[in-house]
C-alpha cells in the first residue's frame, strides 16, 4: 500500500531522498528511516512521527517515530540548525549549503533522541547524524514553557524555547541555541558555542575559547572576569556575526579590564580605542590605547599598561570574523 507522496505505508520503510527531488514525502504508516545526503537541496516531509516531550514516549509515539539519517561531512549535532517557520520546524546546518529538510506542522519540541542509558524508557531516534552506527542521545530541546536555568547535560547541544531564557552550560564544550526570545546564555568553563538566534541575546562565553553567533537582533557578547584580566582567563573567543548596524555590542566589565578610564555606560573614551590594520599584533603594544582592534587580523586587544612596552597583563581576548569595521561606539562598559 502507497500513501499519496509515493512512499509505501509499512512499517521500517527505508527511504533515500534524491536530490531536489522536488516531492512531499509523508511519515505515514510506520517508522520511516529518511536518508538525506549532503546536497540533497530542499525535502520537506509530512506527519513526520516525533519522539515527543520527556523521556518515556507512549507505544503510540514509538510505533510510529521516524529517523532521519544525514549522510555527508559536517552533518552533525554541533552544526544543526532548527527553525521554526511557522507551523513548520526546518533544519540546516551552519556551514553546509544546499541541504534542508522541512518538516510539515511539526513543532520543535516533538524532535529528540532518546537512550536508556540516560534514563529514557526506550531507545529511539529522531536524528541519525553523519557517521552515526547507533542511536546517540546527541541533542536535547527545552519543552515550549520551559524554565530551566541549565542545560541537562553537558558536552551535548541543547535547543532552547522561544522564551527568554537565562540559562547556563556546565564546565564542558556546551552548545546552546537560544532559539527566539531574548536570552541570556552563559558557556562557563569549557570551549562553548552559544547561538543567540532570534532576539536581542547577551552571550557570554566566559572562560575557554568559545563561538559566539549573536543572530537576529542587538546582542551584546560579553568579557568579564572576577578579577582584572590576565592573559588566558577569558581565552579567545570567536565572534562570528558582529553587526554594528543591528546594535550588537561588545560588552566589557570594569573590574575587568582594569586600565579603562572610560565610565560606565555606550562607547569608550577616545584615548581608550585605536584601531590598527596590520598583518600581526606585534604594534599593540606601542600604544596609548588600552582597547586596540586589529582590522587586519579581527583580532581585539586589551592594552593594560597604555603607552608603556607591550601589552603588561594584557593580551587578546577575541577574533571578529570577516574583520567587520569597529568604533568606540560599538563598546559597552558595566560595573
Amino acid at each position: 500500500m502507497a500513501d499519496q507522496a509515493g512512499v509505501t505505508s509499512t512499517a521500517n520503510v527505508s527511504v533515500v531522498v534524491n536530490p531536489d527531488q522536488g516531492e512531499v514525502l509523508s511519515g505515514l504508516g510506520g517508522r520511516k528511516r529518511f536518508t538525506i545526503p549532503r546536497g540533497s537541496g530542499t525535502t520537506t516531509i509530512a506527519n513526520f512521527g516525533g519522539v515527543g516531550r520527556g523521556d518515556r514516549p507512549s507505544p503510540a509515539v514509538i510505533a510510529e517515530a521516524d529517523t532521519l539519517v544525514f549522510q555527508g561531512a559536517d552533518l552533525i549535532a554541533r552544526n544543526l540548525l532548527l527553525d521554526q517557520v511557522g507551523s513548520d520546524l526546518q533544519l540546516t546546518f551552519e556551514g553546509v549549503p544546499n541541504t534542508t529538510v522541512v518538516l510539515k506542522d511539526f513543532a520543535l519540541e516533538n524532535l529528540d533522541n532518546l537512550r536508556t542509558s540516560n534514563g529514557a524508557s526506550v531507545n529511539l531516534a529522531n536524528i541519525f547524524f553523519n557517521g552515526d552506527t547507533s542511536i546517540r542521545d546527541s541533542f536535547d530541546v527545552f519543552d515550549a514553557n520551559s524554565t530551566r536555568t541549565s542545560v541537562f547535560r553537558t558536552n551535548t547541544v541543547t535547543f532552547l524555547n522561544d522564551l527568554n531564557n537565562v540559562v547556563r552550560g556546565f564546565d564542558g564544550a556546551d552548545v546552546i541555541n537560544g532559539q527566539g526570545g531574548n536570552d541570556t546564555l552563559y558557556g562557563l568553563e569549557g570551549n562553548d558555542l552559544l547561538r543567540g538566534g532570534i532576539g536581542n541575546d547577551l552571550l557570554y562565553g566566559d572562560a575557554g575559547n568559545d563561538r559566539l553567533v549573536g543572530g537576529l537582533g542587538a546582542d551584546q557578547f560579553v568579557f568579564r572576569t572576577g578579577e582584572p584580566f590576565e592573559a588566558g582567563d577569558l581565552g579567545i573567543d570567536t565572534i562570528v556575526d558582529f553587526n554594528g548596524a543591528e546594535g550588537d555590542k561588545i560588552a566589557l566589565r570594569r573590574r575587568t579590564f582594569a586600565s579603562l578610564s572610560s565610565p560606565v555606560g555606550n562607547g569608550l573614551n577616545a584615548n581608550d580605542f585605536a584601531v590598527i590594520n596590520a598583518p600581526t599584533n606585534g604594534s599593540a603594544g606601542n600604544l596609548a590605547a588600552r582597547i586596540i582592534y586589529n582590522q587586519g587580523t579581527g583580532d581585539l586587544i586589551y592594552n593594560q599598561n597604555g603607552a608603556a612596552s607591550g601589552l603588561g597583563s594584557g593580551g587578546r581576548f577575541a577574533t571578529l570574523t570577516a574583520s567587520p569595521t569597529l568604533t568606540a561606539n560599538d563598546f559597552r562598559i558595566f560595573a
